[in-house]
């Protein structure tokens, strides 16, 4: 924009000498480039969040060796598919916390927090406003947290 601005202040004065002002044509030219420059992160903490909590307190969340996530239409968001055996082994498909602060070592820093509206199956699986539930579909889409199994429950 800075050369734009100088080329028009020289065609201004261009055009004031009284020569080039009584000539058959003058011709004045400018161009403006910009470069932009795009980087992807493929560090999920960056661009997204470390994991999820899913807050049941106050509902009467019980513990389950298989727990999944449900939106209100019904639709599982979490639990059925695409997870590692060998990891859900290894740490368990979701942690069961009392604080936020005990969640931070499953989760991370920058976790998505959400509320759960009511239990389902034996008071075992959270279930999520359809709107929430798309909400931390959508930023497991970029960030992954899903898979990594960093979720956790928030209850009483």
């Amino acid at each position: 924009m800075n050369r734009l601005k100088k080329l028009l202040t020289a065609a201004m004065i261009l055009a004031a000498i009284p020569n080039l002002a009584s000539a058959d044509s003058v011709e004045i030219s400018a161009s403006v480039s910009a470069e932009i420059k795009v980087e992807i992160n493929s560090d999920s903490r960056a661009i997204g969040y470390s994991g999820v909590i899913v807050d049941c307190r106050g509902l009467g969340l019980q513990t389950a060796a298989s727990p999944v996530i449900k939106a209100e239409s019904g639709k599982i968001i979490y639990g059925d598919k695409d997870l590692d055996f060998d990891k859900i082994n290894e740490i368990g498909m979701a942690a069961y916390a009392t604080t936020m602060q005990e969640s931070v070592s499953r989760v991370g820093e920058h976790p998505f927090i959400v509320r759960a509206v009511r239990l389902d199956k034996f008071n075992t699986t959270p279930v999520l406003s359809n709107n929430d539930a798309e909400r931390v579909v959508l930023a497991d889409s970029t960030s992954g947290f899903f898979k990594e199994l960093r979720v956790v429950f928030l209850t009483d």
